[in-house]
């Protein structure tokens, strides 16, 4: 049953931040230039983080390719490498705008608007960044990163 609620939160998480989703190339830096907000509240976020696995109620949960998965922080987008398939050689890049506002980070689409996910900064430290979905199920997962040298 937790699985299934993980794999849930995890396609939700996916299918909303989806809609910001292209591949890197020339056309990021437009679009980066695009974004409706620029950090500048929370400095320490900015830079490469590598995924160390989701908590759910406190069970850490990695799978598959998640070890693989980066994230880059910019001033105005999370960049997400998500690796998957066979020998986790698939890569999917999605950057995605977001803004920091009490301690909470937005995400926003296309079109400038916030997606209705957010997620908490539980956790946010010269090697440590932990970010906690905000859910109205009784269930807490967090995400976790460390920082890339």
């Amino acid at each position: 049953m937790k699985s299934q609620i993980i794999i849930a939160l995890i396609l939700i998480f996916a299918i909303t931040i989806n809609y910001s989703c292209n591949k890197r190339d020339d056309e990021t830096m437009e679009e980066e230039n695009s974004c409706p907000e620029t950090n500048t509240s929370v400095p320490e976020i900015l830079g490469d983080w590598i995924f160390t696995g989701t908590s759910v109620d406190g069970q850490l949960l990695i799978e598959d390719c998640d070890l693989k998965t980066k994230l880059t922080v910019t001033e105005s987008q999370f960049i997400w490498d998500n690796y998957s398939g066979s020998g986790c050689n698939e890569l999917t890049v999605i950057p995605t705008c977001y803004s920091v506002e009490n301690n909470t980070v937005f995400y926003y689409d296309d079109f400038g608007e916030k997606t209705g996910f957010s997620q908490k900064i539980k956790t946010l430290n010269s090697t440590t960044l932990i970010l906690e979905n905000n859910s109205t199920s009784t269930i807490v997962a967090t995400e976790n990163y460390e920082r890339m040298n």
